[in-house]
């Protein structure tokens, strides 16, 4: 007992060592997103298996690890009572999620499918209204607008858009179905969001456990039934699906720090960077042109979920968003100054 409050009383220290270096929380976001995008680059890179196999694979490297961590750590693999069957869901919809994803990358450029699938924050906050009863305004009316005209951007159906003026990567039938495995995989993440605020004394390590052993289990079934199963063909695979895990597992695990240092709405907004990572490893490493109209959809995706993170921070934390954006405390020493000059 006396080692266990020593490790805990470390731990805290430690915390709050972290805690004092000024937007720490941000630059965890931050590099959340870059981890995050790296790992979908990764996904494009492995030209042997599909989006399944690869998400098994990472599935695999994260179970193994966060398995080891929770053993280190002395954890119940359990959750409570009551929050079983959310977790349960959590580990559905999450997989469903990384699955749909992969598969979109596969298909359609990266920009375009990580344009989409980060959009989900917008749609949280639309389900949040009609599943958990939360108040909806003008703010997520708003943003579920710009969302749509972002993916209507970036989707570019044919009977709006001449053919002669869409550069596609893929045929016209692989782009449809990726931008649908996209669409998927964005409401699927919002799902999972969802599945999380049930899931509130659930350690995130014993959530990502089970996560991932779900969605090794389910990926495996479904491509043997599939019949794509297949191993990686080089050491190059192996080593591309291990960077894919470690940085999936990375991206989770300082998002989760980041969060509990800072507030969600300026977490999300530092998270946006993941958006711009895509289309920069699209561009550099890909060698892959970016279509003006995904560009412009990319910025009004973009422009709801900051909407959206932006609505949060004012809802945690009025105080702190008025004094930097409204310049609150500067117009009060203003004020003071002049009524003591006069």
């Amino acid at each position: 007992m006396d080692n266990l409050s020593v490790n805990e009383g470390k731990r805290k220290s430690l915390m709050e060592k972290v805690n004092q270096i000024p937007g720490i929380g941000l630059v965890m976001a931050m590099g959340s997103g870059i981890s995050l995008a790296t790992g979908g680059l990764t996904v494009k890179l492995v030209d042997s298996l599909s989006g399944i196999e690869i998400a098994v694979a990472r599935s695999l490297v994260t179970c193994v690890l966060v398995f080891i961590f929770i053993l280190f750590q002395r954890e119940s693999f359990m959750p409570p009572s009551g929050e079983r069957f959310p977790l349960l869901m959590r580990s559905v919809t999450g997989c469903i999620a990384l699955i749909f994803s992969f598969s979109a990358i596969k298909l359609i450029p990266l920009g375009d499918s990580q344009s989409i699938v980060f959009s989900s924050p917008v749609f949280v906050s639309i389900l949040g209204c009609l599943i958990l009863k939360e108040p909806c305004g003008i703010v997520q009316i708003f943003s579920v607008f710009m969302a749509i005209g972002g993916i209507f951007l970036i989707s570019r159906p044919s009977f709006i858009f001449p053919s002669n003026d869409v550069t596609l990567v893929s045929t016209s039938s692989n782009r449809t179905l990726g931008l649908t495995f996209a669409l998927c995989s964005c409401l699927g993440a919002s799902f999972t969001f969802i599945c999380m605020r049930r899931l509130p004394k659930t350690p995130a390590s014993v959530v990502v456990f089970w996560y991932s052993t779900f969605c090794v289990v389910a990926g495996t079934i479904v491509s043997f039934t599939n019949g794509t199963f297949t191993l990686p063909e080089t050491l190059h695979d192996y080593g591309l699906l291990l960077l894919c895990g470690l940085t999936g597992l990375f991206g989770q695990g300082i998002l989760t720090l980041a969060l509990k240092i800072e507030n969600a709405g300026p977490v999300s907004l530092a998270r946006s960077i993941e958006i711009v990572m895509a289309f920069i490893y699209q561009v550099t490493i890909l060698g892959e042109s970016v279509s003006i109209y995904s560009g412009i959809g990319a910025i009004v995706l973009g422009i709801g979920v900051i909407t959206v993170g932006l609505h949060k921070w004012y809802l945690s934390d009025p105080q702190q968003f008025n004094s930097i954006f409204c310049c609150k405390k500067k117009s009060n020493t203003t004020v003071n100054t002049f009524s003591n000059q006069t």
